[in-house]
This record gives structure tokens, sequence and C-alpha cells, in this order.
């Protein structure tokens, strides 16, 4: 993913971002995801969620809300 200058930051561009800073294995979750997938009733949020493995310990950004699982392996990852 890549960034243009004097582009507007969007929420849109921002959570993918936000979730490869996060390190392998982290997957956009929660209220994001839902955003994400179109469910109703779930606007833009103004933070990013992220789940990660149990440990993994990424930076920690204000805009990121960051949930660390020990069932991370029930996790299946899809992109959208």
């Amino acid at each position: 993913m890549y960034g243009i200058a004097g582009a507007r930051r969007t929420w849109h561009a921002r959570a993918p971002a936000a979730v490869m800073s996060a390190g392998p294995g982290a997957l956009a979750s929660h209220r994001t995801a839902a955003h994400l997938w179109g469910l109703e009733g779930f606007p833009a949020p103004g933070r990013i969620d992220v789940t990660v493995p149990r440990h993994a310990r990424p930076q920690r950004r204000s805009s990121v809300v960051t949930h660390e699982t020990l069932t991370y392996d029930l996790a299946s990852a899809t992109r959208r």
C-alpha cells in the first residue's frame, strides 16, 4: 500500500495501514470489520480495531485499539 503526498487521509486508507503496522497475523476486527463488511448500524468508527495473537505486542498508536487473543488459531482471515 502506498500513499500519495497531498492526498486526503481517509478512514478507509488508515484501516489497512493500521493492520499492516500491527505485524504479521494482525486482523481488522470488531467495529472496524463490521464496517468494512458493510453491516448495517456500523458507521466508520473513529478508532480502528485490530486483533493480534497473544503477546504480539505491536507498537501502540492513539487511533488504534489493539486486542490480543489466545484463540487466534480459531480466526479465519478473509480479504475484503
